[in-house]
């Protein structure tokens, strides 16, 4: 690993990223299996904190 990537890593208390500087393929890549999907290009999301989706104003809207 070079000086300026990190590993991510999951903090199980808040279930949020701590850090990242590889990019969000990499982490797309690892957190897939984990259940978080990617729904943008700049986005991941925790699919086990979704509770309805609703399609709306040409786009969709995720509930917790």
């Amino acid at each position: 690993m070079s000086s300026r990537t990190c590993r991510p890593s999951l903090n199980p208390t808040t279930r949020s990223v701590d850090s990242a500087t590889d990019g969000i393929d990499k982490l797309d890549d690892q957190f897939s299996g984990l259940g978080f999907m990617r729904v943008h290009r700049s986005y991941l999301v925790n699919l086990s904190r979704v509770r309805e989706v609703e399609r709306r104003d040409g786009g969709i809207r995720a509930h917790r």
